[in-house]
């Protein structure tokens, strides 16, 4: 099953997309060209401390394009959940406390469109279903039937990615909350969101009107959004609660303009696709 390469949609051969610009350098293929270009991973956070399922997903997930960060309990998922996005949450529910995890991921910003898996030996996978999985799997692992599900997630993922691919941008926005404003820079913009850099800290779950103004004189984009991860150095991202018609028309003109069918970055490097112990 291992490959050098992954199949993504007809791309032309060209330099990097900036928004690349912090990825590692690997091979893409499109069906007619082969390159090497700086690209990033899918990002997944684990929580496990089953060392069978670890032996498991450890060389198996960087097969799909995914970067895995491990976590041993919630309050340390908790934790890197508050600082960064992930794009799939891998629940092992025979982890203490990790029910009660699994069920909070719908309710939570970061983590409300994230696609879940549950992997159990003594909940019901009905119960896993219930919780907000969209993939369960019983312990222990078959290789198999993983390889599938994760080929079907990783499917899910780049679809989302095409829909919500964020474009590297640099331009300055207003925040209203509460009794206070600030001046924020956004440094990448999607449809569903954007990311902000700010010398205010900014706490996830926070709500504010936004405005901003598309460059070329492209019109003002104003909207509600919710802070969905932040971390200690100015740094946020903002998931879009609210956008009236004719701004999301505006907004969703101006990046299918910018669209240039780049290729979706994809993980290659298994040597350094899993931090653990986090």
């Amino acid at each position: 099953m291992h490959s050098s390469y992954y199949a993504l949609p007809r791309i032309p051969v060209g330099p990097p997309h900036p928004a690349y610009r912090l990825g590692t350098s690997g091979t893409w293929f499109d069906g007619f060209h082969r390159s090497t270009i700086c690209i990033m991973p899918l990002s997944a956070l684990l929580l496990s401390e089953d060392a069978k399922v670890i032996r498991t997903l450890r060389p198996m997930l960087p097969e799909f394009g995914i970067h895995t960060d491990q976590c041993t309990s919630p309050e340390s998922s908790r934790k890197l959940l508050n600082t960064q996005k992930y794009e799939a949450i891998i629940v092992d529910t025979d982890s203490p406390g990790a029910m009660d995890f699994l069920a909070s991921m719908r309710q939570l910003p970061m983590t409300r469109h994230a696609i879940i898996f549950a992997l159990t030996s003594s909940i019901p996978v009905t119960s896993a279903f219930k919780a907000g999985a969209n993939f369960v799997l019983e312990k222990p692992l078959a290789i198999d039937k993983a390889m599938r599900s994760f080929r079907a997630a990783q499917g899910l993922i780049l679809r989302e990615r095409r829909r919500y691919f964020r474009h590297a941008v640099n331009l300055f926005a207003t925040f209203d909350y509460g009794s206070s404003s600030d001046a924020v820079s956004i440094t990448n913009l999607s449809l569903g969101g954007m990311a902000i850099e700010c010398s205010t800290i900014f706490t996830p779950g926070l709500t504010m009107k936004w405005k901003f103004e598309l460059p070329e004189g492209k019109g003002i984009i104003e909207g509600k959004g919710e802070v969905s991860w932040a971390d200690n150095t100015g740094h946020a991202g903002i998931c879009f609660l609210l956008v009236p018609l004719p701004y999301k028309l505006r907004l969703e003109s101006w990046l299918s303009e910018r669209s240039l069918d780049e290729p979706l970055p994809l993980y290659l490097n298994v040597n350094q696709s899993w931090n653990q112990g986090v």
